[in-house]
């Protein structure tokens, strides 16, 4: 079997690691990699120094930034590809990349400045699917690994995968405890889990998994929903200091913009300069996110104003995010977004929209002016947690956040603009709303005729934890810090040789189908 890992940065050590444990169970011959992240690459190859050498297929993304600078675009090509690949426009590839279609500094802050002109767009997208026909040309892959896109050649590479009938998986969290999903699409709904949902609504079975989903829908209760990889609610913002860690920081910092300014990261368009990254990161964003929240805390509805209200939620999403950039493209005006719902709820009835805690500091606070110019619409305290204003909510409202689910736990109704995988559930509790022209009529018969379904949740619960594997993700494998782990997970080998035996059996009935097919 021949395979190809298409990683993201951290994501190379996980891949790479899956890799070396799938070459004998799966008889591995040829395997390639799609690579982005030169400056990781780089400390990636300090440690694993044989990986270059081991006759690894290797497509690098910012080879492929720097050759489309000498491109000659052909839109004949262009066109062609795009008829043949039957998978959507291929202007979606640009668009879920936030690295380029929004400005240099979109990590820090709201910036929709382009980076790249139209041109140059085109020939990205030229280059990086020259690179990849011949990156699956050399492999002749069975099977392509994957996260859930984020980048270009990572959407690319699937849209490719698709048109060949390569089967493809993606790593997702199911935000279950810790429970990671091998998806066969990124988008909407994982078939695997529907069919196992439906499979527990048709014969209402009880086994192990639904006994485990309502001890777990027992834990969670009123209470926070947590699961891996979540950030918690910072208490408050922190302080702009750049001294002394400026200072404790110093050699490291010089050490990566030397190599920022005389390697090829110069052309990586996921690097930015080191220095002028710490100094948004510790000086800019928190000076921001302290003007901000100041200029905006007379106006927050707390808690006990909320007792007093009858009121939808929306939580904003955080920008640029997967959420919005590829499962909910037709929302990213958030603002637009907020416009509708507002408009469309039952006369007398507010709109609370709470700001991702992440966020303070991102938006700048004419953002937030427009929102207050909706006259039905109320800020909340970003410090909340939103199960507190869950829990007096008559109605959640989101696109693909995961607040809709605490929504769902909480028996509240839940209307959905996007279709994040518990849009299943029974639509007397979850209403996906796919014409904004039909949103007053479908929020109203929600409100009307919602009746909670217990045993439909249970059901979507084992359903996920049947078809996932519990794994410290964020925490562990990637190694992120401040994020939520499960007390619970089987540390060392034990948890990653779970994985492994997961993925083989993901592949084998991922395989299967396509043979089907």
């Amino acid at each position: 079997m021949n395979a190809i890992f298409v990683t993201q940065a951290l994501g190379l050590k996980l891949h790479h690691q899956l890799m070396r444990a799938l070459a004998e169970p799966l008889r591995l011959r040829q395997v390639g990699f799609y690579l982005s992240d030169s400056m990781f690459f780089r400390g990636f190859l300090r440690q694993n120094p044989t990986f270059a050498s081991a006759g690894f297929h290797l497509l690098k993304e910012w080879e492929i930034m720097a050759a489309a600078r000498a491109v000659a675009v052909d839109p004949g090509y262009l066109r062609k590809i795009e008829t043949e690949l039957n998978g959507g426009p291929l202007w979606e590839a640009l668009v879920c990349d936030r690295r380029i279609m929004q400005g240099r500094w979109c990590k820090e802050r709201q910036d929709y400045r382009p980076r790249f002109s139209h041109d140059r767009l085109l020939g990205i997208l030229q280059a990086g699917l020259q690179g990849i026909e011949r990156l699956f040309e050399q492999v002749q892959p069975d099977v392509v690994f994957s996260l859930v896109p984020v980048t270009f050649g990572e959407y690319l590479a699937s849209m490719v995968a698709r048109a060949k009938g390569v089967p493809a998986l993606y790593l997702y969290p199911t935000k279950i405890r810790n429970y990671m999903a091998w998806m066969s699409s990124f988008f909407g709904k994982p078939d695997h889990i529907v069919t196992a949902f439906r499979e527990y609504e048709q014969t209402g079975r009880r086994d192990r998994w639904v006994e485990e989903a309502e001890r777990y829908l027992a834990s969670v209760g009123d209470g926070e929903v947590r699961h891996e990889g979540m950030i918690p609610i910072p208490g408050r913002i922190k302080a702009a200091r750049p001294g002394r860690p400026l200072l404790g920081r110093l050699a490291s910092l010089l050490t990566g913009e030397l190599e920022y300014r005389f390697t090829d990261s110069r052309d990586d368009n996921h690097v930015t300069d080191p220095v002028l990254t710490f100094l948004h990161r510790r000086l800019l964003f928190r000076i921001r996110a302290r003007v901000v929240n100041a200029r905006l805390g007379p106006r927050y509805v707390r808690p006990d104003h909320l007792d007093r209200m009858d009121f939808a939620f929306y939580p904003l999403h955080a920008e640029p995010e997967v959420a919005l950039a590829i499962h909910g493209r037709p929302y990213q005006n958030q603002i637009e977004t907020v416009r509708n719902l507002a408009r469309s709820l039952p006369v007398g009835m507010k709109l609370v929209v709470k700001e991702h805690p992440r966020c303070i500091g991102y938006r700048p606070f004419g953002y937030y002016e427009k929102l207050l110019r909706i006259p039905n619409v109320e800020l909340a305290d970003p410090f909340t947690e939103s199960r507190v204003i869950v829990r007096r909510a008559r109605l959640v409202a989101a696109v693909w956040s995961f607040v809709g689910f605490e929504g769902v736990i909480q028996k509240k109704p839940v209307v959905l603009l996007g279709t994040p995988p518990f849009c299943i559930l029974p639509d007397s509790m979850v209403r996906w709303v796919g014409d904004l022209s039909r949103l007053h009529a479908e929020i109203a018969d929600v409100l009307r005729r919602y009746e909670y379904r217990e045993r439909s949740v249970a059901h979507y619960v084992a359903a996920n934890m049947k078809g996932a594997v519990p794994m410290d993700f964020y925490a562990r494998f990637l190694e992120k810090r401040g994020r939520y782990a499960d007390a619970s997970a089987e540390a060392g080998g034990g948890e990653f040789a779970a994985f492994v035996d997961y993925t083989l059996t993901r592949v084998r009935e991922v395989c299967r189908g396509a043979e089907r097919g």
